[in-house]
């Protein structure tokens, strides 16, 4: 196999070795550390009364405003008038939205570390300097409480970076 294949199958496994570690970080940080806040179950149940056609109230009837994340409680909703079981559904979509933060992230640092160094690309540098911020994000346990807990945190931080990145690329300097 020429030089050109074997770079293009290395990237292809690189991507897959990281793939597939990441998962498998995340399934074994969400094994060892489920636990639902309590707090979440005050937005599940302002989303079941929602997506039973109650309005967003804690009790029927009484219309009291006692959730901090709208969006949250909304998607939490819609999720449980399609049949999902709330905490799984937000468990479920904070590990995506987890993953998600960690591709931008990895973007964000490989664009900037190459805007830095222009010489080094060659040498594969940025990637591997963006790799181990990737890793160090990864193995943070702040995460895998986001994504367990059942809140919207996990949710804000992406939409939160992915706003910051946007705005960084489509900015002129």
């Amino acid at each position: 196999m020429g030089e050109k294949g074997f770079i293009k199958d290395d990237k292809i496994l690189s991507r897959f070795i990281l793939i597939i570690s990441l998962l498998l970080i995340i399934f074994y940080f969400y094994a060892t550390w489920d636990f639902p806040i309590d707090d979440a179950y005050i937005s599940f149940r302002y989303a079941r009364n929602f997506a039973e056609g109650n309005g967003l109230v804690y009790n029927i009837g009484e219309r009291v405003e006692g959730y901090s994340n709208f969006f949250w409680v909304i998607l939490n909703g819609v999720a449980i008038y399609f049949g999902a079981n709330p905490l799984y559904f937000s468990t479920i979509f904070s590990a995506i939205l987890y993953v998600m933060l960690l591709v931008v992230f990895w973007k964000a640092l490989w664009k900037n570390l190459e805007e830095l160094s222009p010489g080094n690309t060659q040498e594969n540098i940025p990637r591997y300097i963006a790799l181990f911020g990737i890793f160090l994000l990864a193995v943070d346990m702040r995460f895998f409480i986001f994504i367990s807990s059942g809140l919207e945190t996990q949710c804000f931080i992406t939409l939160f970076f992915i706003s910051l990145f946007w705005n960084w690329i489509t900015t002129e300097r």
